[in-house]
């Protein structure tokens, strides 16, 4: 792999996606990578976006997660110079053509989120692991594990 230029980190705000994130900051530190921090929100099924957010005044639901994931993000990036987005839509779906059509050199994300695969990777993880248009580097965190554990797809 030559020394990439473009990465793309997907979050959930997890332990293990943030340290695919601090790997990826601590890599961009050695090459120059620009390095893109993206959490895709996927609405309840059969929810519209524009149904109103109970106790959020008149904020459609899209609009409250929207705003709620960039704060998030804002948090995480803090003053790294990594660039946080927020994508409404299937998640291993938004990463794969993101990677794709603004042609990333690498992925990083956790190897489990949320949903706390016991062992080997969480579901969307596998998805992206299976169809990625570049390499894809999957970390666990060290409060989640016994040991850091990386896998690498290509």
């Amino acid at each position: 792999m030559t020394r990439p230029r473009r990465i793309l980190v997907a979050t959930d705000f997890s332990p293990d996606a943030r340290a695919a994130y601090e790997s990826a900051l601590s890599l961009s530190g050695r090459t120059g990578a620009q390095v893109d921090v993206v959490y895709v929100w996927q609405p309840p099924q059969g929810v519209p976006l524009t149904t109103q957010a109970p106790r959020a005044g008149s904020r459609a639901l899209s609009d409250l997660a929207r705003s709620e994931a960039m704060r998030g993000l804002r948090h995480l990036v803090g003053g790294s110079g990594a660039h946080p987005r927020m994508e409404i839509g299937v998640p291993h779906e938004v990463l794969v053509t993101l990677a794709a059509s603004e042609r990333f050199d690498l992925l990083l994300m956790g190897a489990t989120g949320h949903g706390r695969e016991p062992r080997g990777v969480g579901s969307v993880t596998r998805r992206v692991l299976d169809v990625a248009p570049c390499p894809v580097l999957t970390l666990r965190s060290t409060t989640t594990s016994p040991r850091a554990e990386a896998g690498v797809a290509s």
